[in-house]
Parts: C-alpha cells; sequence; structure tokens
C-alpha cells in the first residue's frame, strides 16, 4: 500500500509540473522529423528560381522569368534541326528554290552531287571516241612482198616474178572543224632496201616503187567503237628497168591510178590498247604499160585493200601500232586470136608488215 501511494504522487507531481508522457514525447520526436523531410523541399524550390535569375541578371538586371525564357538558346536549336527536313520531303516549288540558299544543310547535300556527275562523265568521255587532236601526223616502215602471176597462160613465155623489200611511208590527217567529223588526209610510201629484180640469167635489174593517196573522209562513233568511211585518189607504181633484157622485159611496168572508197572501223579493248580494220576497194582508170599493145591491149581490171592492226597509247598524244596490210590487183586479159600473149588472167598482191608511230597536234 506504501508503495501504490508513493506512485500516485510521483504521478501527480509529475503531472502538476508540466512534464510529458513517453507517448507524447514520441509524438513530438515523429513531428519533428516529418517537419525536417519537408524543409528541404522548401529550401530547393525556392532555389531554383534563385539560381535561374543569376544567368538573367548579366545580360538584363531586371528581366522577368518570363521574357527570358524565349531566347533560350536550346530552343532555335531544335527549330533549326526539325524544320530542315521539311523543304527535302515536300516536292520542289518556286518558294522552296529560292530558299534553298539559305539552308545549309541544302546546299551541303547538293554540292556532292553535281561533282560526281561531273566527274563521271569526264572519265566516260575518255575513251576512243573522245575528240581528236586537229592535226595527226604518222610514219612507219616494214617489209613487203610483191607477187605476181598469169592465169591460164598458153604460151611458156611469161614469167612469175617474186619480190622482198622493205618500204617507208609518212601520212598527215586534218579536221578543219573541231566539233565535226570531216577529216583530210594524205598519205607517201616508198620502197628501200630493194636489192633489184634478177633474170633467168642471174642479172640484176634496179627496181623502184611508190605510192601516194589523197583522201577525204567523216569519223563517227561512240564511247567504245570509231568508225571512219573515206574516198580518195590515188597511185600505185612498180618500175622495173629491164628494156635491154635479153628476150625482151621481165615484167610490165604498172602504174595503177585508181579512185578508192574505203571503211575504217577502231574498238576500244582497253584503255590503252585498241585494234582496228579497215577494207577499200579500188577502181583502176589506169595500168600502165600492162595494157600496152605489147602486152596485154584489152585487159580490165580492179584492185582491193585490207588491213588490220593493234593500237596502243603510249601518251594521250602518242600512239604506236602494228599491223599488217593487203593490196591485191586481178586482171582479166581477154585474149583474141592473133595476139601474141595469150593469157586468160593475172594476180598482182602486195602483203606487208607495219609498224610506225602517230602524234596528234593541237
Amino acid at each position: 500500500m506504501i508503495h501504490v501511494r508513493i506512485s500516485l504522487v510521483i504521478a501527480a507531481f509529475v503531472t502538476s509540473s508540466g512534464g510529458s508522457t513517453p507517448s507524447a514525447h514520441a509524438e513530438s520526436e515523429s513531428g519533428q522529423v516529418a517537419s525536417a523531410r519537408k524543409k528541404p523541399k522548401k529550401a530547393t524550390r525556392t532555389k531554383k528560381p534563385r539560381k535561374a535569375k543569376k544567368p538573367r541578371s548579366r545580360g538584363a538586371a531586371q528581366a522577368t522569368p518570363i521574357e527570358a525564357l524565349p531566347p533560350s538558346p536550346p530552343e532555335p536549336v531544335a527549330e533549326s534541326v526539325e524544320a530542315a527536313p521539311t523543304p527535302a520531303m515536300e516536292p520542289p516549288s518556286s518558294t522552296d528554290a529560292v530558299a534553298a540558299p539559305a539552308s545549309p544543310i541544302g546546299a551541303s547535300s547538293a554540292a556532292p552531287l553535281g561533282t560526281s556527275d561531273t566527274l563521271s562523265t569526264t572519265k566516260r568521255s575518255q575513251g576512243l571516241v573522245r575528240s581528236p587532236a586537229r592535226i595527226r601526223i604518222g610514219v612507219e616502215s616494214g617489209p613487203f612482198w610483191r607477187q605476181l602471176r598469169y592465169r591460164d597462160a598458153i604460151n611458156g613465155d611469161l614469167r612469175k616474178y617474186d619480190l622482198g623489200a622493205g618500204s617507208i611511208g609518212a601520212e598527215i590527217m586534218l579536221r578543219p572543224f573541231a566539233r565535226f567529223g570531216l577529216e583530210l588526209g594524205a598519205a607517201a610510201e616508198l620502197a628501200v632496201g630493194v636489192n633489184g629484180s634478177r633474170s633467168p640469167e642471174m642479172d640484176v635489174y634496179q627496181t623502184r616503187s611508190s605510192e601516194w593517196q589523197g583522201t577525204i573522209g567523216y569519223v563517227f562513233g561512240s564511247r567504245d567503237v570509231q568508225a571512219r568511211v573515206m574516198g580518195g585518189v590515188g597511185e600505185h607504181r612498180f618500175v622495173v628497168e629491164d628494156e635491154m633484157a635479153p628476150g625482151g622485159e621481165l615484167v610490165p611496168d604498172t602504174t595503177y591510178r585508181f579512185v578508192r572508197v574505203a571503211a575504217r572501223v577502231g574498238y576500244q579493248l582497253h584503255r590503252r590498247l585498241a585494234v582496228a580494220g579497215g577494207l577499200g576497194w579500188r577502181q583502176l582508170i589506169g595500168t600502165g604499160a600492162l595494157t600496152s599493145d605489147a602486152w596485154f591491149p584489152r585487159a580490165t581490171g580492179n584492185g582491193i585493200d585490207a588491213s588490220l592492226s593493234i593500237e596502243i597509247a603510249i601518251t594521250r598524244t602518242l600512239r604506236a601500232h602494228v599491223g599488217g596490210e593487203l593490196r591485191r590487183y586481178f586482171f582479166a586479159m581477154h585474149p583474141e586470136v592473133g595476139d601474141t600473149l595469150i593469157v586468160g588472167g593475172a594476180l598482182d598482191q602486195y602483203v606487208g608488215i607495219t609498224a610506225g608511230l602517230t602524234l596528234g597536234v593541237l
């Protein structure tokens, strides 16, 4: 009983002196924690506008937060990036065409396209048919073989004739108009190193051979193929000074004058390699001593020529070529009763191998 009274007295004393119970103490502590948690939130909210005002105070001290939002740097960058694709996706118009140069993105994308197209066109134009030089000068040399044969010869007085010798030649081609395919040309060839013609008695006689031509033609073609058609006149001579030979002349002297039409085609195999071939017809308008009264007065004939060569480009203006050529004349003698020489026909052909250089000027 004594202890109960003491505890009651202590409780009454504590209550009267303004003390608090443990539960009240706990409630006060929880209130303090909650208030402590709420205070940082209020502090962060108040600090944000203060930080935003500091950069604005550098440019304009009295600017309001609402006026500071529109000129912020991120917003114009986002607008320019979003606005750039719009003219590329929409069809072009007069308004867009004027506004396009002002856009740096549009200008940078258009420049590479124009550059690549120009380069590709330039590369395609470097083929065989690129604009040729206005003047071309060529030289060539090589051996040739002449062979003369008679057909259906009744008497045995006619001899076969064979000769091998060398030759040198030169040509010049002129294009008077740069953008038009008209072409003018001249060529000449001379036999050299001829040891002379020999008779069955082993006598040697001086021999000469030469040829010249003048042509006019037209050149056309595509990137890899080039064609040339031409016409002209020329003369091909072969003379053996055997008038004083015992038993008469060995062979008739020939002077083939002709009107020639021809075509030549070249094909580009590689950037520096091409192959070319040509074919021509020679309409004879004169044969020299072959149709004289001493030989075959009623003879008629014509000729053809052919060539095949490989061309190698050494530089843009210098080309080398090697090839072969054939000149073939054929005749019908039309013999009659009482003629001294009874022959059905004859074949006179020249086979040669040539190598040379061609230089383009201007």
